[in-house]
Formats: C-alpha cells, structure tokens, sequence
C-alpha cells in the first residue's frame, strides 16, 4: 500500500605537423600483429600501493586495428609546467591546496559498481615506472621504444630504430622527425631541457624538431635518447624517421606519426569512470593521503567521437568558516587551476572505450575531471559534439558545481547550448577516493546484497510512504521538528522519523535524490547523472552529499523503515533538439547512442547496450554504496522498448535487471505514465518475469472514477480492485503469452495509491 499526503511533492580538425603530416599522430597500440603496434611492461625492484580489485589482467588481441592495451605502461613522477599551452600551470596538480583542511582517511579504491563496496587499496607489486612500446614502419623497420620513469627528478625515453628484417631498404644516414604536445596535436614543442644534442628545428618553420639518431654498433639499431623533466610530464612525444639523403619520412602503417605517452600509461578500459590503480606514499605525513601520489585511471565511452581531451580542474574546497562567509556552502566552487591532455586514438582507445592514467596526482578531494569530445557536426547522423564544453561522466559516484575561469569554454562555431558561460558546470569529483568509508554502526545491508529475501517485512504488509526530500522537511507542518538549517536538507528526514512511525511506515519512497536539474522548459527535475547524489540537499557543501544521504538512510534503517529510491531511466535534463537545453555528458559525448533520435525530448535510448551496462551499473551502485532495499522506475514504459522505440513482450533490459543477482531480490517497482507504450496494449501490465513489482494505476484509476461519478456500473471495476486486481496479477499461461507476461504474481506484487506519484 502507498500512503500519501502532505509529506510529499509534486514533485578538430585533424592534428596537423611536419611536412608530411595528416590527421592526429598514431601511437603504440598493443598487439602483436605484424606491422602494428606493439607494447608491453617490465618489472621493477620498486614497490608501490596497487589497488587489488581494479588491477586485473588485460588480454592482449592480436588485429589490425584498436587493441586491448597491456596491464602496464609508462609511468612518470608529477605535473610540471607544460610544454604546451594549458588553462593553467600543470605543476598545481602535484601539490594542490590541502595545507589548510584536515586531513582525510587515507586513499581507499573507489570501487566500481560492480565491486563489493567495502573494497580497499592494498600494498602491492606493480610497477608503473617502465614501459616499453613496439611497432612497425610502412618501409618495415621495426621501432622500439622504453620510458623510464623510475626517478622521481628525470624520465628517460630511449628510441631505437631497426631495418635488420628489410636490409635492402637500410638507411646509411637517419633522423627523428618529432615534437612534444599535450592538450593539441596541432602545436608541437620542444621544451630546451628535453632536446637531444645535434638537433636543429626542421627547415620551414613547421613546428617540428630534427635529431640525427646513432648507430649501435651493439645492438644494430639507429638510437636516441630524451631526458625529459619529470616536471614537464604528462605529456605526449610524437615522430617520425626520416631518411635525409633522399628527403623520404617513414611512418606507421595506419597513421601519420608514432606517439609515445610520457608522465601517463596508456591506462584501461575498464572500470569506465575514475579508479585509483596505485598510490606511492609522498616524501611528507606518509599518514596524509593529500600527499600520497596516485595513479588514477579514467575511461569513457564515445564510439562516434574523433577526438577525446581530458579535462583535470583543481578547485577550492571552501572550510565551513569560509563557505558561510561565501554565502552558503551551495556556492559553486572556485577553480584553481586547468589542465587538459588530448588522448591519442591508438593508444588511449580501446573499441569505443577511450582511456588514460594520470600518475602522480595528489590531494584528490580538490580534483576534479571533465571531457571534451569533438566528433562529425553534422545532425543528420545523429552527433550533437560541441569541443567548446566540459562534459560530466556519465559514471562520476560524486559531482560538483564548478565555476570555471574565462575562457574555459573554448569557442566553437556550433549551435550552443543553453548554458552561460558564467553558469557552473558540473563536474566529477575524486573526493571519494580520500573520503573515509562510512561508518554504518551495524545498520543491516539488504538481505538481497548476500542472496535470499531482501524484504525485511512481508510485501501484504508493507505500508510505503512518498517522501520528497524538500517538501518533506520545509513548510508548516516540518516547523516544529525540523531545526530551520536543516529544512529543504536530507538531514531533515531524520528530524521527523517520529511522524513516519505515527503513520505506519514500513518504507519509504524518496523521490529523485540523483543530481537533476529543472528540464529545459521549466518542467520537473530531470537526472543529470545515474551514479552520484544531488548535492543540492546537502548542508554541508557539495563534497558532504554522499555521506549525509548514507546518514539518512543509516538512521531510517534504525528505524525499521526501508529505503525505495525513485530513478527515472527516460527523459534527462540535458534537452532535446527543439530546445537545446544542457549540454552536460551524455548529449555531448556520444547523442548518437545514448538517446534516441528523432524525438523532441531527450530520452535515453534504453535498448541500447551500452545504455543497458550503464543503468544496470547505475542501480548496482546504489544498491551496495547506499544500503537501498529498492527502486521506483518512473517512465518505466521506456524500459520496454528497443533502441528504435518499439515496443518488446521481453524487453532486454527489464529482464536484465530481473535476472541480476544483486537486484532480483531488491523491490522492483514499475511506475508506468503512459500504458499504452506496454507491450499487449497493457494487457497485463509491465513485464515482470514473476520479479517486478507495479504500481497498480487500474486501481487508482477505478477509484478515482468510482468516488468521482458514485454509479453503480463501477462496483465491479471497484471490487477487481479491492480483491487484488486478478486480471493483472494472476497467471495466464493459456493466453499464449510470453513467460514474461504470463507468470503469475502475488496481489502484493501491485503497489495500490489513491493518488498518482507526485500529487500531493
């Protein structure tokens, strides 16, 4: 049964350099096809902290084209000044703006959300400060590469050319043809500290840089050797071979340059989202995780996107003092500091998975990330890029409002969102990484996370309640309980746990708590991102959402009241195409597979695979970092359709989440707008697999009607009702129909209002 009233609401162009250049510069991919790139790590004798769970092994494929990069690459110390233009000095990352705050638990492995939630980072072996790189040159000579970054002062990259296996075309005199680059492949450089000896800028002025390579007599190789300042890193080296006597460049088979990350690993496909893969302890408090330097791990999906840069921003995490003398703790943060890596295609990208991993990151409660994506801008295929914006991943467990500096948007000669450039942006956080797990004090996880029943009481007596967190906690009736900082707060919840009680609550069913916003005409919140908590409930700052929900849901469980979480896997608040609304992560990063075309609205297209992983992950998540018994699927007729909006009797993803282990003994609810987007004309409502719960909208329907008009020809619809609503919930398997709609169910399985969700 759903009680309710007055505790609820309504609710680039291609990187061009060199003479001989076209489109950005290839890098050494993995594989160990013949004429392709070729890497793989070395061990070391240094220890550093791996993270056990996120450390898995990567298979290496052999193909011709994208490949699974190696477990290991190249490592580097921290950031310097960069030898490319950036927002701001790359040497703020290294060090951060901690000296003022109190410092947090140390780094623990923020894990994926298929992980277990008490994961934790563990003293291990891996070594990320070698890697070795291999590929094959159209003419066939066969170049290696070895980056050292073992010292914490100076990486080494060695470059080694061989025409031993094609002596015929064996050069008697060769040069490298090269150039460094970060955040745009289009600007080489060559920072004085990094020039080899005998080098001299290439004739023309066209940005790159000539180094004569060495016979090694030894090895039979043409050599040459960088010293790069471990302060100049991250970056990326980009060459060629040049062959001077007959004015000829020799380059890999599929791209116009090799290219060598240096100060960063190629990074991993998996877990998409941040990971902290290593920690080494910093030279100070080895108990300050601040000062610990990190590892971490980013991926995002784009499959239509041609260029990807990551967007890492240094803010300033405001004290208590200082966010009341600001005006609140929602003021949006202030940035430090920007800097921007372009990914390369081959090295950084695995299938539609782009990724890299950032060494020597520290102080991680200030650091915040964001993408940019350029692509195809022609609408017709369904792209919405627009490189001039930061993007919000779609897998953050935390985010942020960030007000960036002038000139963070970058200008674009594209239809612009909705968004002022003095509006903050959301953006994700590495705060979780720091965070100190939270302390549950015995509060009982969900039976369903361990197997068997997660209904701590029988579904026939189960009494849920709508709460919407603002509504709920502000007004007159929260006067008396509710201390005034803590109106409009999640905190305010546990201020009336007494008024639930009084009402026989079993559970109660919050309405949208993942960051939304107002849809693009005013309408109601919409989700901006499936994974983290809105931080506009929090009372202290946006870093302290996470944890204040949990203490909510901590104190209700205490209560013997369980915890339904309204999700909605439908309309987003990024915007349709007839208002242009956000551009916030989803839209901007790949429109194409994420929504689905041709509507007015933004709705996400949830036949899609990649949509599927997302919100499964996505439910995953709350259901283990945030103790939940359940989810109210709002709009869920858009779970039963394909990616192409028809209609299904087994729509993949319902039944998905039916059969998942973790979420099949969860209360799963289907709260559906619009029956006639069900299968079988809503027949026999959604699709349940004997698993999925209904909101009964017959019941509500009929009564409604009933109590309206008072005729007598609507007892019967009354007493359908009244007994359990058989023609819904009772078996048909002599109708023909799937499993999925012929299973019977209890009547319980229906969840029975006299008002619709939302209506106060």
């Amino acid at each position: 049964m759903l009680v309710k009233g007055a505790m609820q609401s309504a609710p680039r162009q291609p990187a061009r350099a060199g003479p001989n250049s076209s489109p950005a510069p290839v890098a050494f991919a993995a594989t160990a096809a013949p004429h392709v790139l070729v890497g793989s790590s070395l061990s070391a004798s240094s220890v550093h902290v791996a993270a056990r769970v996120l450390t898995t092994s990567t298979t290496t494929t052999t193909t011709t084209t994208t490949t699974t990069p190696p477990a290991q690459w190249t490592a580097a110390g921290r950031f310097g000044p960069a030898p490319t233009v950036s927002t701001r000095s790359a040497s703020a990352f290294a060090g951060g703006n901690a000296s003022r705050r109190a410092a947090p638990s140390w780094v623990c492995l923020a894990a994926p959300a298929t992980a277990p939630a008490g994961a934790r980072l563990e003293l291990g072996s891996e070594d990320t400060g070698l890697g070795r790189y291999r590929c094959h040159s159209k003419d066939g000579a066969l170049v290696d590469a070895v980056v050292d970054a073992r010292s914490p002062q100076l990486i080494v990259v060695r470059i080694t050319a061989s025409y031993a296996n094609v002596p015929h075309r064996a050069p008697q005199e060769l040069q490298l043809h090269w150039g460094m680059y970060r955040a745009s492949g289009t600007k080489w450089h060559h920072p004085r500290e990094a020039v080899p000896p005998d080098s001299s800028p290439e004739p023309g002025g066209n940005g790159a840089m000539r180094t004569a390579m060495t016979w090694d007599e030894r090895g039979g190789v043409w050599a040459v050797r960088f010293e790069v300042p471990a302060q100049l890193a991250p970056l990326h080296l980009a060459f060629a071979l040049y062959q001077p006597a007959v004015d000829k460049y020799d380059n890999p088979l599929r791209a116009p340059h090799f290219c060598v990350p240096v100060g960063m690993g190629a990074g991993r496909p998996e877990p998409l989202g941040a990971s902290v893969v290593a920690t080494k302890p910093g030279g100070g408090d080895p108990t300050d995780p601040r000062d610990a330097a990190c590892a971490v791990n980013f991926a995002v999906f784009s499959r239509h996107a041609s260029s990807i840069q990551l967007c890492l921003v240094r803010v300033k995490v405001p004290s208590a003092v200082e966010a009341a003398a600001a005006g609140g703790p929602q003021e949006p943060l202030a940035v430090q500091n920007v800097l921007e890596i372009v990914l390369d295609p081959l090295t950084h990208r695995t299938g539609d998975v782009w990724h890299i991993c950032v060494h020597g990151l520290k102080d991680l409660e200030s650091l915040c990330w964001a993408w940019r994506a350029d692509g195809e801008i022609l609408w017709q295929n369904g792209n919405r890029f627009h490189p001039g914006f930061m993007l919000m991943d779609p897998w953050a467990t935390r985010a942020v409002p960030v007000l960036l500096p002038e000139g963070a948007h970058k200008a674009a000669p594209r239809l612009p969102p909705s968004q002022r450039p003095d509006e903050p942006v959301l953006l994700g956080s590495l705060a979780a990484f720091v965070h100190s797990p939270f302390d549950w004090q015995g509060s009982a996880v969900p039976a369903g996370l361990h197997g068997g029943q997660s209904r701590v009481r029988a579904l026939e007596e189960g009494v849920v309640v709508e709460l919407d967190v603002a509504a709920f906690t502000s007004g007159p009736d929260a006067q008396a309980s509710v201390p005034p900082e803590h109106q409009g707060k999640y905190l305010g919840i546990l201020d009336r746990v007494d008024h639930l009680k009084a009402v026989g609550a079993t559970a109660v069913m919050l309405t949208p708590v993942a960051l939304g916003a107002a849809g693009p005409d005013g309408g109601p919140r919409r989700p901006l991102a499936l994974f983290a908590p809105d931080p506009a409930f929090a009372l202290g700052g946006p870093l302290a959402a996470a944890s204040e929900l949990k203490t909510v849901i901590r104190g209700l469980h205490r209560a013997g009241i369980e915890v339904i979480m309204q999700v909605e896997f439908c309309v987003t608040a990024e915007g349709g195409d007839a208002s242009s609304g956000r551009l916030q992560g989803l839209r901007g990063l790949d429109h194409a597979v994420y929504y689905r075309d041709g509507l007015e609205a933004p709705v996400l297209n949830c036949g899609h695979p990649v949509v599927r992983s997302l919100v499964v992950s996505a439910l995953r998540h709350w259901a283990t970092e945030y103790r939940v018994e359940g989810f109210c699927f709002l709009n869920a007729e858009n779970i039963a359709q394909d990616k192409f909006g028809s209609v299904m009797d087994n729509p993949t993803l319902a039944e998905e989440i039916a059969s998942d282990p973790l979420l099949r003994n969860l209360k799963l609810i289907a709260a559906v707008s619009n029956p006639a987007l069900l299968p079988r004309s809503a027949e026999r409502g959604f699709p349940h697999w004997g698993v999925w719960m209904q909101l009964n909208d017959r019941f509500t329907s009929d009564l409604r009607t009933y109590l309206a008009l008072s005729q007598r020809g609507l007892l019967s619809a009354v007493a359908t009702r009244l007994t359990g609503s058989p023609d819904l919930f009772a078996a048909r398997w002599d109708a023909g129909l799937p499993g999925g709609l012929a299973a019977g169910r209890r009547p319980a399985f229906g969840l029975n209002a006299a008002a619709s969700l939302g209506d106060r």
